[in-house]
């Protein structure tokens, strides 16, 4: 993920409308950002929290990760302990809340921004339409964004190979398999 992407990511958690960069910038300076999570994304949030004055606070179970490491000040508590979160939030006067890529804290961020009041890149009608498969795949036909071919159980005959298989419930790569006939399908 580059820095620019990073950059609006991280200028969205405090506005949710279009605002002028100027306007921006002065309304960010010395703001409070929590991380909740977010290690693989750690160095580029550093860089931009400090070319724009953004204090970092970061949650998690180990002090030695690398969102712990860059934050001002980290506090030892378990990413799912929302009353825990909401109450420090408070006591630290957070401003923004930021999650890297992991669906668990993304769900646990949209119930702090709920329970406080505190901002969020996302809320939760907009997380549904694209943590769900099948909503977000509805979501693209409705815009007219090509998605790949659906089969059920009965139309395994009428199958085009290759075809990829996914779970329903998996998150990320995890659990895709290519498959370039019936035999690699029943494999799976």
């Amino acid at each position: 993920m580059t820095s620019s992407i990073l950059s609006n990511i991280v200028y969205s958690t405090f506005f949710m409308y279009e605002i002028n960069l100027e306007e921006l910038m002065n309304t960010m300076y010395n703001k409070n950002l929590l991380l909740i999570g977010g290690s693989t994304f750690a160095k580029h949030i550093h860089t931009v929290c400090q070319e724009n004055h953004i204090n970092v606070f970061s949650v998690g179970n180990d002090p030695k990760s690398a969102h712990m490491k860059i934050a001002q000040k980290a506090f030892i508590i378990d990413t799912g302990d929302i009353d825990q979160i909401s109450k420090m939030c408070f006591e630290e006067n957070i401003d923004g809340l930021f999650v890297g890529a992991n669906e668990f804290n993304v769900n646990c961020a949209l119930q702090i921004a709920e329970k406080t009041g505190i901002k969020f890149y996302c809320n939760k009608q907009q997380w549904d339409s694209i943590s769900n498969k099948r909503n977000f795949k509805s979501l693209c036909n409705t815009f007219g964004i090509p998605t790949v071919q659906e089969y059920n159980e009965n139309e395994l005959n009428y199958m085009r190979f290759p075809v990829l298989i996914k779970p329903i419930d998996g998150s990320s790569s995890n659990g895709i398999f290519c498959c370039n006939n019936m035999d690699d399908l029943d494999e799976k």
